[in-house]
C-alpha cells in the first residue's frame, strides 16, 4: 500500500472521529441547555408560586377580617321591601363575596402553575401540590361557611326570628370572621411556609 493511500485512510478516520466527536459535544450541549432552560423556567415558576402564595395569604386574613367600610357595599342593588335587618346582613354577604373574588382568582393561577410544576418535576412536585390543595380546600370551606352563615342571617331578618341551632351559627361565625391568629389562620400560614420551604431549592 502506498503512502498516499496510508495518507488517505488516515484522513479519511481523522474526518469521521471529528463527526463523532462533534455529535458527542452536541448531545451534551444539547442536555446541558435543557438542564438551563429547565432551571430557569423553575426559577421562574417557583418564584411566581411564593409570590402568589404571599398575596393569597394577605387575601385569606382580608376576607375574614370583621370590619367593613359602606363603600365596599354600595354596588349592590338592595330589593324593594328590604328590612333593615335583611338589608344590613345581605351587605355584609356582598362584602364577603367580593373579598373572596380576589382568591378564587389566586388559587385558580395557583392550579395552572401547579400542572406545570407537576410537568417538569414529576413526583417531585408532590408536597407543592398537596399545598396548593390545602389553599383551595381552605378557600371552598370559606366560600361555604359564607354562604350558610348569611342564607341563615337573611331568612332570621325575614321571618324575624332568632335560628334555632346557636352553636352551628357561632362555628360558622368563627370561619367567616377571623384573626391572624387562630386555626384558619394558621392553617393558611403553614400552608405558606410548606410551599415556600418546598420551593426555595428553586430559587437559590
Amino acid at each position: 500500500m502506498s503512502v498516499e493511500q496510508y495518507f488517505s485512510i488516515i484522513c479519511d478516520t481523522l474526518v469521521g472521529l471529528s463527526a463523532i466527536v462533534v455529535a458527542v459535544v452536541a448531545i451534551i450541549g444539547l442536555k446541558t441547555w435543557r438542564r438551563e432552560l429547565k432551571g430557569r423556567v423553575l426559577f421562574d415558576i417557583a418564584r411566581k408560586i411564593i409570590r402568589l402564595s404571599i398575596e393569597l395569604r394577605a387575601n385569606f386574613e382580608w376576607a375574614r377580617f370583621p370590619l367593613s367600610t359602606s363603600n365596599e357595599n354600595s354596588g349592590r342593588q338592595k330589593a324593594v321591601g328590604e328590612s333593615d335587618g335583611e338589608a344590613q346582613a345581605r351587605d355584609a354577604w356582598y362584602v364577603r363575596w367580593n373579598r373572596l373574588k380576589p382568591i378564587m382568582a389566586n388559587i385558580q393561577t395557583l392550579q395552572e402553575m401547579d400542572w406545570e410544576i407537576q410537568t417538569l418535576l414529576g413526583d417531585k412536585s408532590q408536597k407543592i401540590s398537596t399545598a396548593i390543595k390545602i389553599y383551595r380546600e381552605s378557600y371552598a370551606n370559606l366560600k361555604t361557611a359564607i354562604d350558610e352563615y348569611f342564607e341563615i342571617k337573611v331568612e332570621a331578618s325575614i321571618k324575624e326570628s332568632q335560628y334555632n341551632n346557636h352553636d352551628y351559627l357561632t362555628e360558622l361565625s368563627h370561619i367567616v370572621y377571623g384573626t391572624s391568629t387562630d386555626d384558619f389562620s394558621k392553617k393558611i400560614y403553614s400552608t405558606h411556609e410548606q410551599l415556600a420551604g418546598e420551593l426555595k431549592a428553586f430559587i437559590k
